[in-house]
C-alpha cells in the first residue's frame, strides 16, 4: 500500500485550514502583544495567534513547520553546521517553546528541541514566509531570553546554563556580531535581558542574576561592560524607564531603582492577597515580583498571587514613584505584561492561561481605578482531559485538570456554562441533542441537564474508576466502563440493559456505529470485541498476538472496523479478517472518521493532527496532510456532524477548531449562516423553579415599570398644566413689554424730530458767526503784513552801512600784518647767522677732543688685556670645578632611575595581586 503526503498530489482531495483556538500557552515568558488598536499577539497551542478583539477572528502562523525547516537547510544552511540541527528534520521532534518577544511587525521565538537544540525563529507578520533561524554555540542548551534592538536590525539572546553567553546578531543576515560571558567565573544564574529602548544612538542591554546587575554597550564591533552592581536581594525581572534609570524586582517585594549604574532607592511592595486579613498575615508569605512593565507616566508590578500594581512617578525633585492602586485579578501567579499601544491598558497573562485587559488611565489625586476585564475568554487551567460535540447544537464540552467542565458555543466564540467539582472529571458524553451531559468521576457517573446557564445532576450511578463513558449516535443508549465490563444503559429509563463481560482484562477504549446496533471495544491486553447491541451476543473477537491497540471506529455504513495500534499503525478489519494496514510514521493516539467515511483523523502525542485521505473507487491510493495545531498531547478528537469542523484538545490546555471541506463534486458550498439554520437548534433547558423564578421576577419588574410609567404620566401632565400656566404668564408680560416699549419709540421718534429743528437753527448761527470772524481775520492780516515790508526795508539799509565799515577794517588789517612778517624775517635771518658761528667753532673743539681721546684709548687697551687674561684663568677653573659636580649628579641620576624602574615594578606586582585577590572574592 501507498502512502502519499498530501502536498505531492495534484488533485487535492480536500482542503484544511485553521479557524480558532481556545486558549493561551500561559507558561511562555512574553507570550501576549499588542500590534494596533484592534489586535492582539499571542501564542496558543503551536501557533501565533492574531486575534482581531473588533470582529472576534483570528488568523494564524505557525511557529514550527517541518517544511519550513527543511527548505531553510537546503537553502544554503552551512555545511559544518548542519549537525546542530539534525534533530530538527525528525518529524517527531519535540519542541518546548521558552520566550517571545514582538517588536512589530517582526516576532522572534527561543525554542529548545528535545535533543536540546536551542534555535531562535524571527517572523514577519506580514509576510508569513519570510523566516530566519539562528542558532547558538555548540555548548549552550537553551535560550532563556530574547530582545530586539531600537532599530529592529539585530536581536540579543541570553543563553542558559552552562556557559550563560549573551548573543547578539544582525538576524537578518544571521551573522554574529558579538558574544560575551554575562555570568561571573562561579556560573552564577543569570535571569532575564533588557534593552534600552530610550536611547537611540547605541545598542545598551543589561542583565540580572541571582545577585547581580551588569550593563553591557555595544562599541568598536564588541559587547562591552559598562556598569556592574552586586545587590543583596536575589533578583527575577527589571525594565528601563527612562534613558538612565533600571527598576528591577526581587523575590522579596522590594523593587530597587537604579540610576547610571548608581543605587538611588528602593520601594517596599507589600500588597494583601484573598485568603489574608492583613499585612501581619501576609508577612511570612512573601510574593515574588514576576514582572515589571514601564508606560508612559510610570511602571506595573505583578506577583505571584495575581496581583497588578500600578505605580507612577511623583512630582517631586528625587522623581521617584509612588502606587497609584492595585489590580486583584485571580490567585495565580502573573507570567507577563504588554501595554497597550492606546497607551492606557496593560494586557496580562496569568499562570493559570487566562489573559485580563487592565485599565491603568489613573489619576493619583482623584485616585481613578478603572478596573479589568476577561480580554478573550476564561480558558482551562492545565490539561484538558476530555472532549465531545453534538449534532443539535454548535457547542462543546470539555473537562480538564482543572476540575471544571466547560461548554463553549463555537458559532458565536462565547463560553455558556463553567460549573466547577470537587473532584476531578475523568470523561464526558455529549447527548446529541445537547441538552444533557454523561460525566464520569472517579468514584461515580452522573447524567446532567444542560441548563442555560448551569449543570443541573438528575441521576447518578456508584462506578469506580470509569476510564471513558458514551452516548449512542442517536442518543437512546450510553454505556459506561467499569474495569473489565461496559455497562449499557437506557438513555429514557436509566436502567441496565446489558452487562457485558467478555473481556478478561480493563477495558480501553468503546465505540458506537451509526446505527446504534453494533458497539466496539478493545482491551490493554490487545483484545478487539463487536458486541451486538440488541441481540445481546459477540458478534466478533479478535486477538493479535503482540499488539496493543487504542481505540477504533466504525465506517459509516458500520461494515469495517480502522482500529488504531499503539505503534502508529491502522488497521482495517471486516466482521473476520484483517483487510490491510495503513503504515504511519508518527505515534497516533487518538482517531476518529468522517461521516462520509472518506477522511480518518488521527492524533499525536506532540500536538499534530494528521488527516488521512481514501480514495472509496481505489483504498490503495491513501494521502495524507499533516497540520501542527498544539504544543502537547492531544486527549481527544472529535468531528462535527456535517464533517466541516474537526475539533481536538490538548494537555496545554487549547481547543482547536478546524475547517475540513472535501474536493468532490457532490459538496455544495454554503454559508455558515445557512448551516447553523440547517443543523443547528436554539432550545435550552430550565428547571421549574429556575422558570418560576423568572416569571416572579417579571412579573415584579413588569408591576414596577407600570408603576413607574403611572408616575411618568403623571409627572407628565403636572408638567403640562405648568407649563400652559408659565405659557400664559409669559404672554401676558410679552404683551405689556411691547406696549411699552412702543410708548418708549414714540417718545424717541418726538425727541429726534425736536433734536434736528434744534441742530439746524445753531448750524445757522454758527455760520454766520464764523464768517464775521474770518473776516476779521483777513482785515488784521493784511496790517500785519505792511508793517513787516517796511521792517525789512529798513534792516536792509543797516546791513549796507555794516558791510562798508567791515571792508575798510578787514584792509587796515591786512597792512599790520605785512608790517609784522617783513620784520621777524630780518629779526631771525641775524639770529641764524650768530648760530652758525657758534657750530664752526664747536667742530674745532671735537676735532681737538678727538685727538686727545685717542691717545687715552692707546693706554687703555694695554691695561684691559692684562685684566682679561686675569679674568679668563679664574673662569676657567670655575668651569672645571662645575663639570666635575655635573658629572657627580648625572652619576646620582643613574642611581635613581635604577631605583624608581624598581619601585614601578614591584607597584604592578603588587597590583595583580590585588586584581586576583578582588576577583577571588567575586
Amino acid at each position: 500500500m501507498e502512502i502519499v503526503n498530501y502536498s505531492k498530489l495534484k488533485a487535492k482531495p480536500f482542503t484544511v485550514s485553521r479557524s480558532f483556538i481556545y486558549g493561551i500557552n500561559g507558561e511562555i515568558k512574553n507570550c501576549i502583544a499588542c500590534l494596533d488598536d484592534s489586535s492582539i499577539l499571542y501564542i496558543a497551542g503551536s501557533n501565533f495567534v492574531l486575534y482581531n478583539m473588533e470582529k472576534q477572528t483570528q488568523t494564524f502562523i505557525p511557529i514550527y513547520s517541518y517544511n519550513y525547516m527543511f527548505d531553510f537547510v537546503n537553502e544554503g544552511f552551512p555545511q559544518k553546521d548542519e549537525n546542530l540541527l539534525t534533530g530538527i528534520l525528525q518529524k517527531n521532534t519535540n519542541y518546548t517553546i521558552n520566550v517571545m518577544e514582538v517588536c512589530y511587525p517582526y516576532i522572534a521565538v527561543a525554542m529548545q528541541t528535545s535533543e536540546n537544540i536551542p534555535l531562535i525563529e524571527v517572523f514577519d507578520v506580514n509576510n508569513v514566509k519570510k523566516k530566519k533561524i539562528l542558532y547558538g554555540n555548540e555548548t549552550s542548551t537553551e535560550f532563556i531570553n530574547v530582545a530586539f534592538s531600537n532599530d529592529k536590525a539585530c536581536i540579543l539572546a541570553q543563553s542558559g546554563e552552562p556557559d550563560w553567553l549573551l548573543y547578539f546578531w544582525l538576524w537578518n543576515k544571521g551573522k554574529k556580531l558579538s558574544i560575551i560571558k554575562t555570568s561571573n567565573n562561579y556560573g552564577g544564574e543569570i535571569i532575564q535581558i533588557a534593552v534600552n529602548n530610550y536611547e537611540t544612538s547605541m545598542v545598551i542591554v543589561s542583565v540580572i542574576g541571582t545577585s547581580i546587575l551588569r550593563v553591557y554597550r555595544y562599541v568598536e564591533n564588541a559587547l562591552k561592560l559598562v556598569n556592574q552592581v552586586r545587590t543583596e536581594y536575589k533578583c527575577v525581572c527589571h525594565t528601563w524607564v527612562n534613558k538612565n534609570r533600571i527598576v528591577i524586582g526581587t523575590e522579596n517585594k522590594k523593587i530597587l531603582i537604579y540610576e547610571n549604574g548608581e543605587f538611588i532607592g528602593v520601594i517596599d511592595h507589600y500588597v494583601i492577597p484573598n485568603g489574608f486579613a492583613n499585612i501581619s498575615d501576609h508577612l511570612d508569605n512573601i510574593s515574588k515580583i514576576n514582572v515589571i512593565t514601564p508606560f508612559s507616566t510610570g511602571f506595573a508590578v505583578g506577583n505571584d498571587y495575581g496581583i497588578i500594581s500600578i505605580f507612577e512617578k511623583t512630582e517631586d525633585s528625587e522623581g521617584y514613584y509612588k502606587k497609584n492602586h492595585d489590580e486583584v485579578l485571580e490567585s495565580s501567579a502573573v507570567k507577563s505584561m504588554a501595554v497597550h499601544v492606546n497607551k492606557k491598558g496593560l494586557l496580562v497573562t496569568l499562570q493559570n492561561n487566562q489573559v485580563y485587559y487592565i485599565q491603568v488611565y489613573v489619576d493619583i489625586e482623584k485616585n481613578i481605578d478603572q478596573g479589568f476585564e476577561h480580554l478573550i475568554l476564561p480558558f482551562h487551567d492545565g490539561s484538558i482531559i476530555d472532549m465531545d460535540t453534538c449534532i443539535w447544537k454548535p457547542i462543546i464540552v470539555t473537562c480538564g485538570s482543572d476540575k471544571t467542565i466547560r461548554i463553549w458555543n463555537y458559532r458565536d466564540n462565547f463560553v455558556e456554562i463553567i460549573k466547577k467539582y470537587e473532584f476531578d472529571p475523568i470523561c464526558l458524553s455529549l447527548h446529541p441533542n445537547g441538552l444533557f451531559l454523561l460525566v464520569g468521576f472517579h468514584n461515580s457517573v452522573k447524567i446532567m441537564t444542560i441548563l442555560h446557564n448551569d449543570l443541573y445532576e438528575h441521576w447518578s450511578t456508584n462506578i469506580i474508576g470509569c476510564v471513558q463513558c458514551k452516548f449512542s449516535y442517536g442518543g437512546q443508549f450510553y454505556a459506561i466502563i467499569h474495569g473489565s465490563t461496559i455497562h449499557i444503559y437506557s438513555s429514557w429509563t436509566y436502567s441496565i440493559i446489558w452487562i457485558i463481560r467478555g473481556h478478561t482484562s480493563k477495558v480501553r477504549s468503546i465505540c458506537w456505529s451509526n446505527d446504534d446496533r453494533k458497539l466496539f471495544s478493545c482491551d490493554v491486553e490487545g483484545t478487539i470485541c463487536v458486541w451486538n447491541i440488541p441481540e445481546r451476543k459477540r458478534e466478533n473477537i479478535l486477538t493479535v498476538p503482540g499488539q496493543q491497540f487504542i481505540n477504533g471506529v466504525f465506517t459509516p455504513d458500520y461494515r469495517y472496523l480502522y482500529i488504531l495500534e499503539g505503534s502508529g499503525k491502522i488497521w482495517k478489519f471486516d466482521d473476520k479478517n484483517l483487510i490491510y494496514q495503513i503504515p504511519q510514521n508518527l505515534e497516533l493516539n487518538n482517531l476518529c472518521i468522517s461521516n462520509s467515511g472518506n477522511i480518518l483523523i488521527g492524533s499525536t502525542n506532540t500536538g499534530e493532527i494528521r488527516i488521512i485521505h481514501i480514495n472509496q473507487d481505489n483504498e490503495q491510493a491513501i494521502s495524507f496532510y499533516d497540520l501542527s495545531v498544539h504544543s502537547g498531547q492531544i486527549t481527544k478528537l472529535a468531528i462535527s456532524n456535517d464533517d466541516s469542523l474537526i475539533f481536538s484538545c490538548s494537555k496545554d490546555g487549547c481547543i482547536a477548531i478546524i475547517n475540513l471541506r472535501e474536493n468532490n463534486d457532490e459538496i455544495v458550498v454554503t454559508s455558515p449562516k445557512q448551516i447553523a439554520k440547517k443543523f443547528n437548534s436554539n432550545e435550552m433547558l430550565i428547571t421549574k423553579s429556575d422558570l418560576q423564578s423568572t416569571i416572579e421576577t417579571i412579573m415584579k419588574l413588569t408591576n414596577k415599570v407600570n408603576i413607574m410609567i403611572q408616575k411618568k404620566d403623571e409627572e407628565i401632565e403636572n408638567k403640562k398644566k405648568e407649563n400652559d400656566d408659565q405659557m400664559k404668564l409669559l404672554n401676558e408680560n410679552y404683551e405689556k413689554t411691547v406696549k411699552n416699549y412702543e410708548k418708549i419709540s414714540e417718545q424717541i421718534k418726538q425727541e429726534l424730530t425736536e433734536n434736528n429743528i434744534k441742530y439746524q437753527n445753531a448750524m445757522f448761527d454758527n455760520k454766520e458767526k464764523k464768517e464775521k470772524e474770518i473776516n476779521d481775520i483777513k482785515s488784521n492780516f493784511k496790517t500785519k503784513i505792511n508793517n513787516e515790508n517796511e521792517k525789512y526795508k529798513n534792516l536792509e539799509k543797516q546791513i549796507e552801512k555794516v558791510e562798508v565799515n567791515w571792508k575798510e577794517e578787514i584792509q587796515s588789517l591786512k597792512d599790520q600784518h605785512v608790517n609784522k612778517i617783513q620784520y621777524l624775517k630780518d629779526m631771525y635771518q641775524k639770529k641764524i647767522e650768530e648760530k652758525n658761528q657758534a657750530i664752526a667753532l664747536l667742530k674745532k673743539e671735537i676735532k681737538d677732543n678727538e685727538q686727545i681721546h685717542n691717545g687715552n684709548l692707546s693706554e687703555i687697551d694695554e691695561n684691559s688685556e692684562k685684566d682679561a687674561i686675569k679674568i679668563q684663568y679664574i673662569f676657567e677653573n670655575k668651569i672645571i670645578k662645575e663639570k666635575e659636580i655635573l658629572e657627580k649628579v648625572k652619576l646620582e641620576n643613574i642611581d635613581m632611575k635604577t631605583q624608581y624602574n624598581e619601585i614601578i615594578k614591584e607597584i604592578n606586582y603588587h597590583k595583580q595581586n590585588l586584581a586576583t585577590v578582588t576577583a577571588e572574592e567575586k
